[in-house]
């Protein structure tokens, strides 16, 4: 009987909180709807990039679940294609805040930009600071692509030049008994490094200059293109910096010093009657054309993990990504007649297996007769670039870090560490003669290290002739640009690792080229894997509570037809309302 109540009551909580959380919803709503976006004659395009523009939306956690989600960079992108053609669009504000966007992020965005501005209509661009104190390159970058750019009195500008500082952890290690055991493919292959060594060893010093060098070498040059600067001037500015408002005005870097009010006065008497337009409110009553062909947009972001679906809903969102979850979606595309797979990637690697799985998706794709383009983001490194090195067509920003063809494997060795606190390890082995090889405390013996070495091989011979034969190239010339290198995307061009520059636009371009469609067709992109339902996010979430202590409670009252028909028109609505991100997105 107890145990009858203990069901029932943990059934009555689970549906208050769902009917609670529908309720908030549909207030939310409600609250929404009463003030719906107009459609104005005469338009401002606003789009707020200091709040971040994500690469992907998120797939789970209170976010996703509630719309939370920020626009995203290809929403701003595809906003900023279609106000081209739309001629209620009088400008576009780019308001950067304080903060400073990725230089890849700066990069596709100030590309939209610059082609919004080859229409003859304007962008302004405003900043509360270029950073407080910080580094603020990719906002300088941007802004620079703007006709306007202002900046409060009170603002400072972060453009001092680019550093990178790396911690080693050998010394402590040593000191406290522990000792890394690493094995690795690639004399790049620098991630162990902290662990191994004290300082900068000759090849991770040799990657870390040419990588900020070529970094150095695309902002400055696109910020003194953009602001119409003389490379000396710029480089003048960069070693004053950081900089004071005055100073960024004194030096070209900017053209107003003005609060937002008088900007956003400003703004207004040059564009008498139009009104100001968020990115999101935009997407509401932009012209939407009828698509000719329909493609698949499959994000891959995080750390690539094997095993079950590593999406489930959390507070904070997504973690790692399951290599599994990536591959299906790539599969089901396939299998929905889709007429091209588009791959988003902003991801440094992980398993090899999982990098394995997703690669075999793909081929599994292009056999099918799909063709398959990647477009990396930030960063597309190690196993990330084993996913794509099998695609048809890989596109990555100038500043994307990707490369990285190399291996590592090991762990720590503890022995002396807990001798220190008087804890003896013992132990006992049977069934073969490498039994201790996985041992967490003692250091790798002959046997072992030798082990060890030949699987370290093993993955990085077949990293090296899967991308030999994805990108066409020759082994020998694989491995030279390989040994766990990272590149920035321009000099992965160069070295052959990635066929074109630029962001999802440029990527379309050859998606229509590889499925053979006219070089103006509209795609609709289609999100793989498709957003879950907010009662399946709803019953995720609570099914980890600890409220819900068999795990299967929620699942047995969502699964009921009565139930779910209740529930679900309380939040179909909303939640199409609410997704910030929609599950389609037009692309001209």
């Amino acid at each position: 009987m107890l145990g009858f109540f203990k069901t029932l009551f943990a059934i009555i909580g689970v549906i208050a909180t769902v009917l609670t959380i529908a309720v908030v919803w549909l207030v939310w709503d409600w609250i929404g709807s009463s003030d719906e976006p107009a459609a104005p004659d005469r338009i401002a395009l606003r789009i707020d990039v200091g709040a971040g523009l994500p690469d992907a939306p998120p797939t789970a956690g209170l976010a996703a679940l509630l719309g939370a989600s920020r626009p995203t960079l290809a929403e701003a992108v595809a906003a900023l294609e279609t106000a081209g053609t739309d001629a209620r669009v009088q400008a576009v504000i780019l308001d950067l805040g304080t903060t400073s966007p990725a230089l890849t992020t700066a990069q596709e965005l100030g590309d939209a930009v610059a082609r919004f501005r080859a229409t003859g209509r304007p962008v302004y661009a405003f900043a509360d600071s270029f950073g407080e104190l910080a580094p603020a390159e990719g906002a300088v970058l941007l802004a620079a692509q703007a006709d306007e750019v202002s900046l409060r009195p009170v603002g400072m500008m972060g453009l001092a030049g680019l550093s990178a500082e790396v911690p080693f952890a050998a010394g402590a290690l040593e000191s406290l008994g522990i000792t890394a055991e690493v094995a690795r493919r690639g004399d790049y292959k620098t991630f162990p490094d902290t662990f191994t060594e004290t300082e900068l060893s000759p090849a991770y010093r040799e990657m870390l200059s040419s990588l900020l060098g070529d970094l150095s070498d695309q902002v400055s040059a696109g910020i003194a293109g953009g602001r119409g600067l003389s490379d000396d001037a710029l480089a003048a500015a960069i070693d004053r910096g950081p900089l004071t408002a005055d100073e960024a005005l004194e030096l070209g870097l900017v053209d107003h010093l003005e609060s937002r009010t008088a900007f956003n006065r400003r703004v207004d008497q040059a564009h008498p009657g139009a009104s100001v337009v968020s990115l999101a409110d935009y997407a509401a009553i932009a012209p939407v054309p009828e698509p000719s062909a329909h493609a698949a947009l499959v994000h891959l972001n995080g750390v690539m993990v094997v095993g079950e679906d590593s999406g489930s809903p959390s507070l904070l969102g997504d973690g790692a990504q399951s290599a599994q979850r990536i591959a299906d979606a790539i599969d089901a595309a396939v299998a929905d007649g889709v007429i091209a797979v588009l791959i988003r990637m902003d991801s440094p690697g992980g398993s090899p297996v999982a990098a394995a799985i997703i690669a075999d998706a793909v081929a599994e794709a292009r056999e099918a007769g799909v063709p398959v383009v990647v477009s990396m983001g930030q960063t597309a490194a190690s196993g990330a670039y084993w996913a794509a090195a099998g695609a048809d067509a890989i596109v990555a920003e100038p500043a994307t870090q990707t490369g990285s063809i190399g291996v590592f494997a090991g762990g720590l060795a503890t022995a002396d560490f807990w001798e220190s606190l008087g804890v003896n390890w013992d132990r006992v082995e049977a069934g073969g003669d490498n039994a201790g090889f996985w041992s967490t405390v003692q250091p790798y013996d002959t046997a072992e290290r030798a082990r060890l070495e030949a699987l370290v091989q093993a993955i990085y011979d077949a990293f090296l002739d899967h991308v030999a034969a994805g990108r066409g190239l020759d082994r020998a010339a694989v491995e030279a640009v390989a040994q766990g290198r990272v590149w920035t995307g321009r000099q992965a061009l160069e070295n052959g690792l990635v066929d074109r520059l630029g962001g999802l636009e440029t990527a379309l371009d050859l998606l229509r080229e590889e499925a053979g469609l006219a070089p103006d067709a509209v795609v609709a992109l289609h999100a793989y894997p498709p957003p879950r339902s907010a009662l399946d996010d709803i019953g995720n979430l609570l099914a980890t509570g600890p409220a819900v202590a068999d795990g299967g409670l929620v699942d047995r009252v969502l699964s009921q037809p009565a139930a779910r028909a209740l529930l679900e028109p309380l939040l179909a609505s909303p939640g199409q309302r609410l997704v910030r991100t929609p599950s389609v997105l037009l692309m001209r």
